[in-house]
């Protein structure tokens, strides 16, 4: 088709392997190579004007920023790459009959930069690639749900009163831990294992630990599950009705509507049921907002505009319009320059969560046969092996035992050089580490995420850790 792949990440990857280019790229700078690739197309004129015309927050001085903070040379030193791989990136970007820049490390799935993600997303909006054929698509929040007035009793008022700036989820664990009375008295976890795929895991468990009263809705027992007081045993996804909204980047807004296609093979059921019954039991106003019999019955309330098209074709498409490609971007973010989030820690070495296709990143554990396949480059018995550089490994072995230290605590690993990961990186896959009580899963290797702690991100509030400062050496 005449395409062009370029995969930009520290390490070979199976993405990286079957692009047309892999471009090695220091952990946590990815944000600055792509304002160092915006600096190229506005400096040489290569960006579309009339896409520009819609820009909003200062362009001016964005682009007066980019040629002083973000030239080729800085940007190289910064991130690892060339400066002429920079200036033909951004080159054969704007030249392209469809370029398209996508954001995300690994599955995307992880801690993320809002910096990254709105850097990556400006490169699209320079060269007018948006909301159309072979460009990135930009949606409104989807809207189809439509539930009746809450009605409060003076408790709820006083409560929702002094909620109007929820903590985000770290900000919450580190006000419990730093209280010694309850912060939160109760918290219902649904299919969610924060316990294990947060970062600063134990310290995720000790926050839970001093909640009086946890449930979780869970399908499967996990850490957060044996945390809790109460498991309320959930159907799964097969088992259970369900509605889905799509995800970012689709042309259309649409919704999905997913059947049970089995009867549930244990005493579970619909969270959505759950929650219904148990409002029931709390009576008052409570009860008189959970007026439904079921779930199903909600959901077809609540979505009865959409309701014939999901429950006849398995889903609805909220809107029939193409999205305007005049989109109006708003670069204020950029154009004042935010901080690069920085990995916690003074060590040389830098370790981050790597992807594996045959493990669950998510907290979920995956299958005894799934671990069963992973490969002894990955996992050694019980023990994790980690990625290195045989240009970093100096004093290692490779096949070796050493230990992996943070500034959030050491782990014995074993050693595999790889010359497909950058020096100064080493990788550790994310999903092993499960501590409940399985005996296929438990107890093999390490959870990557008791290694790393979460870094804020002052502009978003939200963890953006990619990773955090190491050191290794051998046991």
């Amino acid at each position: 088709m005449g395409s062009k792949l370029y995969q930009i990440e520290p390490r070979l990857s199976n993405t990286a392997a079957n692009a047309d280019k892999w471009i090695p790229v220091k952990p946590g700078t990815e944000a600055d190579l792509a304002l160092g690739i915006c600096a190229v197309i506005l400096k040489n004129k290569l960006f579309d004007s009339t896409a520009t015309a819609s820009f909003k927050g200062g362009l001016n001085k964005f682009g007066a920023l980019l040629q002083k903070e973000y030239t080729p040379s800085k940007i190289a030193e910064i991130t690892g790459v060339k400066t002429s791989d920079i200036e033909k990136i951004a080159t054969l970007f704007a030249k392209a009959k469809m370029p398209l820049a996508v954001f995300g490390k690994g599955r995307g799935d992880g801690a993320q930069s809002l910096k990254e993600l709105v850097a990556v997303h400006t490169l699209n909006c320079l060269v007018g690639n948006i909301n159309k054929k072979g460009g990135a698509f930009v949606q409104p929040k989807l809207k189809y749900l439509e539930f009746a007035d809450e009605s409060m009793d003076s408790i709820a008022e006083n409560g929702f009163a002094k909620t109007k700036a929820a903590p985000y989820v770290n900000q919450l664990i580190e006000k419990v831990n730093a209280s010694s009375q309850p912060v939160v008295e109760a918290l219902f976890v649904y299919n969610a294992n924060p316990c294990h795929s947060l970062h600063d895991a134990k310290s995720v468990k000790q926050a839970l630990g001093k909640i009086p009263f946890v449930v979780s809705f869970s399908s499967f027992l996990d850490e957060t599950a044996m945390e809790a007081d109460i498991i309320l045993p959930s159907h799964t996804f097969i088992e259970r009705l369900e509605d889905v909204p799509s995800c970012a980047g689709l042309a259309k807004s649409v919704v999905g509507l997913t059947k049970p296609v089995v009867d549930p093979v244990f005493n579970t059921k619909n969270p959505g049921d759950a929650i219904i019954l148990i409002a029931k039991a709390l009576e008052g106003n409570i009860a008189q907002s959970f007026e439904w019999e079921t779930y199903e019955e909600c959901l077809k309330e609540v979505a009865a505009g959409i309701w014939d098209s999901l429950s006849e074709e398995g889903f609805a498409i909220i809107s029939e319009e193409v999205p305007s490609e005049s989109v109006p971007v708003n670069i204020s973010l950029l154009a004042n320059n935010p901080a690069t989030v920085q990995a916690q820690g003074d060590f040389e070495l830098t370790l981050i969560p790597i992807d594996n296709m045959r493990l669950i990143s998510a907290g979920v554990s995956v299958s005894p046969f799934a671990i069963k396949t992973v490969s002894d480059k990955v996992l050694k018995g019980k023990d994790i092996v980690v990625d290195i550089n045989p240009l970093t490994a100096s004093g290692l072995r490779d096949g070796g035992v050493a230990m992996l230290t943070t500034p959030i605590g050491t782990a014995r690993v074993m050693v595999n050089f790889n010359e497909g990961i950058m020096p100064g990186v080493i990788g550790m896959v994310e999903g092993l580490g499960h501590t409940f009580d399985n005996k296929y899963i438990s107890n093999k290797g390490i959870n990557v995420n008791d290694l790393i702690g979460p870094v804020i991100e002052s502009d978003s509030g939200l963890d953006a850790a990619f990773g955090i400062k190491a050191k290794i050496s051998k046991a």
